[in-house]
C-alpha cells in the first residue's frame, strides 16, 4: 500500500466509561494490519490501563522518562500485534495533572521517534484537564468517543466545545461507540453534529461506528483485542473501516498549525 502522510492521532472522551480504551487499542491494531508502524502512547497518565488490553509488561513507564531516569526508547514495549505501547502511569496523581509546560516537555520526548513510525495514537484521559488540552492540540487529527448515553454526549459536546472555542481547533471526528448498528451510530453523530454546526460553527468528520458486541467483556478478560479474537465479527468489521477511512482523511495542517504536533518534523 501506498504511505500515507506520517501522522499524530489522539483520542478522548468527555467522560470515563466509554469503551475509549477499547477503541483505541483495536484501532490501533487495525491500522498496524493495514500494514503501518503504530506507536501508542497511553497518554492517562495516572490511571493508564493499556498494558491491561494489550497483555504485555512493562519494567518502567512514563513517569521514568519525565523524572529523567529512562528515555522514551528505553520503555518502549513490544506488544506483539504489530503496534509498540509508551507505557502510562497508574496511581500517580501528580501525572494526571501535568500543567501545560510540563506538557509539552511531554511532546517533545516524542520527537526522537520520528523515524521509526507511521502513526502516533495518544490515548487521552477522560475529561478536559490541561494535560488532556495539551495532548489534543499537540496532534494533527482527534477523535472523541461516546455513547448513546446522555451524559456521555453531553460531555462529548463540552469537550468539542472547548477544543473549538477555547483552543481553536479542527480536525475533529466523533465516533460513536456501543450502539446496536450504523444506523443508530449515524443518528447519534448526525445528532451531536447538528449542535456543533449551530452553536460551534464547525462541523464533525466521520469516520464509522462501533457497534456493541457481548465479545468486548471476554476479550479484556483474557487480554485479546476484538480485532483479534474475533476477526471475522462485525465490531472487528468496524474497526478495520475506521481505520480505512482515517488513512483516507487527510489533516489540514493549516488549520491548526504544524509546530503544533507531536512530531513535528513530520508532514
Amino acid at each position: 500500500m501506498i504511505k500515507t502522510l506520517k501522522r499524530s492521532v489522539a483520542i478522548a472522551s468527555g467522560k470515563g466509561g466509554v469503551g475509549k480504551t477499547t477503541f483505541s487499542i483495536n484501532l490501533a491494531i487495525a491500522l498496524a494490519q493495514a500494514g503501518n508502524r503504530v506507536l501508542y502512547f497511553d497518554g492517562d497518565l495516572g490511571l493508564a490501563n493499556a498494558q491491561i488490553g494489550f497483555n504485555c509488561q512493562a519494567d518502567k513507564n512514563f513517569s521514568s522518562v519525565l523524572s529523567g531516569e529512562a528515555s522514551i526508547e528505553d520503555i518502549l514495549v513490544d506488544t506483539g500485534y504489530g503496534v509498540t505501547l509508551v507505557p502510562g502511569a497508574s496511581g500517580e496523581g501528580e501525572l494526571a495533572a501535568l500543567d501545560y509546560f510540563r506538557s509539552s516537555v511531554v511532546v517533545q520526548a516524542f520527537s526522537q521517534l520520528e523515524e521509526q513510525f507511521d502513526f502516533l495514537l495518544v490515548d487521552c484521559a477522560a475529561g478536559i484537564s490541561p494535560t488532556v488540552m495539551a495532548f489534543l492540540k499537540g496532534c494533527q487529527q482527534r477523535i472523541i468517543v461516546g455513547t448513546q448515553d446522555m451524559t456521555s454526549v453531553a460531555d462529548a459536546y463540552a469537550t468539542i466545545k472547548v477544543m473549538v472555542k477555547e483552543q481553536q481547533l479542527q480536525n475533529i471526528y466523533f465516533v460513536p461507540n456501543c450502539v446496536k448498528d450504523e444506523r443508530a451510530g449515524l443518528t447519534l453523530f448526525d445528532s451531536l453534529n447538528s449542535i456543533v454546526k449551530k452553536f460551534l460553527f464547525t462541523e464533525l468528520g466521520y469516520l464509522g461506528t462501533v457497534t456493541m458486541d457481548p465479545a468486548i467483556n471476554t476479550s479484556w478478560q483474557r487480554g485479546t483485542p476484538i480485532v483479534e479474537l474475533a476477526p471475522n465479527s462485525l465490531i472487528a468489521s468496524n474497526y478495520r473501516s475506521i481505520a480505512s477511512n482515517l488513512l483516507s482523511a487527510q489533516p489540514n495542517l493549516e488549520l491548526d498549525g504544524a509546530a503544533s504536533r507531536f512530531f513535528s518534523n513530520w508532514g
